[in-house]
């Protein structure tokens, strides 16, 4: 029988092993490009071109913030990349600073232009950007400061005084295409973007306005390859290619601008907001969502544990099974699909808008419902283990006595589940509490108003506030040790009761 088992392993498994071999093999002949997301569409037909030149390479293109790639390649010690393309001088300054990257080898490749850009079915407003002072923009969506096209961004602001009025307006985001998606999907009243990515909004999006060239520094996209690449040869023919007359004209088909004579200029950094005071905020957004999330999840977690663990009905595992997806899917997954049901596209979102004025994106209150929704299977599960746990002769006992289903769910079946209820509690709170990827896809990141403590920390962490970061983590680190405590406590009393046998119920 043992012999037969490990056969078995062992077909299975040697097939996987090739296959990972093979894809280490090829990893070993490709190229890691990390560029910026406004980058996105243009290097993808540069790829294909330089491919199609060169059949001895493979090029793998990583997209985002140009400040998160550059915090990224920090990380592992410019080991793993091979090439990095950013659209601002500052995250490639700070990799030379690193010697990481030497600084002859830095080639600046292409310009760009800011632009304003607001829905397109939302009229004609704002037609300007002195309209964003407007009582009728509520929400303008802007890249997070260093990241370049924020900078940028905030440079026009600055120059035409308009800052400190806007910036209670501010929804921050990690990249530039991030803007783009918000005022396309009508969840911010305009955006400031690269011209290059309004060019690929379509029909969702309008430029309202240009900035003028002497408003922010020159748009600047340098390139250069690593250090520590080991394709040196290979990742300097792919720069060459970029910057080649045949990968400009691939850029200039996106509307890349040719760089300009001064574009090494470095874009001005601005200050990040004080660290101990955004911790404290996070912290106290953090458990207002979460405490929000708790008045929906325990109730509806525990009625729907009890349901499942006395109740005998078709579908009742099937049921536990859907419930289940949010501890199984991905929390982004989860954050797509209240985008689409309550976004403000949505019929939902936009009925929830017209009668009630309540909006779900961008707000504390998606955040407190993208937490109660990644926090409700926890509390689900939790429940239907301590309901199940109740012997039912007490439950009998009692129907003996006289009592009715109402009383004896208070006198007998709650009190001899709640070790178990009370952990699941405490389980659904926590998580609420470290919930990341469904918050930050419905609420975004506003400071001060829905930038939770695991988003200030990646946003710490992209912005070099790394004492914030450190001390946010300590915290949440801490929390889970205190949670994961009281829950075994509570899971020690559930069981050292089910031992005891209690004489009465």
């Amino acid at each position: 029988m043992g012999t037969r088992v490990i056969r078995t392993v062992l077909v299975l498994t040697l097939p996987l092993s090739w296959a990972g071999t093979a894809v280490a093999a090829d990893r070993s002949e490709s190229v890691t490009v990390s560029a910026a997301s406004s980058l996105s569409d243009a290097f993808g037909e540069i790829r294909s071109a330089y491919c199609a030149a060169r059949s001895d390479c493979s090029i793998h293109l990583n997209f985002g913030g140009s400040n998160h790639l550059q915090r990224q390649i920090e990380a592992g010690g410019g080991r793993g990349v091979d090439v990095f393309a950013s659209s601002g001088r500052g995250p490639m300054d700070a990799l030379v600073a690193l010697g990481l990257v030497d600084s002859g080898d830095v080639r600046v490749f292409a310009g760009n232009e800011i632009v304003l850009i607001r829905p397109a079915f939302g009229g004609v407003f704002p037609g300007d950007f002195h309209d964003l002072t407007d009582a009728r923009v509520s929400r303008l969506a802007i890249a997070a400061e260093r990241v370049p096209a924020g900078d940028y961004a905030r440079q026009v602001l600055d120059h035409l005084g308009l800052t400190d009025q806007l910036k209670p307006k501010f929804v921050e985001t990690i990249h530039v295409r991030q803007v783009l998606d918000y005022v396309a999907r009508g969840e911010v009243d305009a955006g400031l973007v690269y011209a290059t990515d309004a060019a690929l909004g379509g029909d969702a999006i309008v430029i309202a306005a240009r900035a003028r060239s002497g408003w922010h520094a020159p748009v600047a996209y340098p390139v250069a390859v690593l250090n520590a690449s080991a394709h040196a040869e290979l990742a300097t023919g792919f720069v060459d290619f970029v910057c080649g007359e045949d990968g400009r004209a691939i850029l200039a088909r996106h509307g890349f601008k040719p760089p300009l004579v001064d574009s090494v200029r470095a874009v001005r950094r601005l200050d990040s907001p004080a660290g101990d005071s955004m911790a404290w905020t996070a912290l106290k957004l953090s458990l207002i969502a979460s405490f929000r999330a708790m008045f929906v999840v325990i109730p509806l977690g525990a009625g729907i544990g009890l349901m499942l663990a006395k109740g005998r009905f078709p579908g009742r595992e099937f049921l536990d099974a859907v419930l289940t997806l949010p501890m199984i899917l991905p929390p982004t997954v989860i954050g797509y699909y209240l985008i689409i049901v309550l976004g403000t596209q949505s019929v939902a979102g936009r009925a929830l808008d017209s009668a009630l004025g309540v909006r779900i994106s961008l707000t504390l209150w998606g955040a407190s419902l993208a937490s109660a929704v990644i926090a409700l299977p926890l509390m689900i599960k939790s429940s239907r283990a301590a309901f199940e746990s109740v012997d039912r002769e007490y439950v009998l006992a009692s129907y003996t006595l006289g009592k009715g289903r109402l009383e004896t769910l208070a006198r007998v079946t709650l009190p001899l589940a709640r070790h178990g209820l009370f952990a699941g509690a405490i389980l659904s709170f926590a998580r609420a509490v470290g919930e990341f990827g469904a918050t930050f896809m419905v609420a975004g990141i506003i400071p001060g108003q829905t930038m939770t403590m695991p988003v200030a920390i990646f946003h710490a962490f992209t912005n070099h506030d790394d004492k914030t970061a450190h001390a946010l983590a300590l915290v949440l680190t801490v929390f889970s040790v205190i949670v994961i405590y009281l829950t075994n406590r509570l899971n020690d009393w559930q069981t050292k009761r089910l031992r005891e046998r209690p004489d009465r119920a």
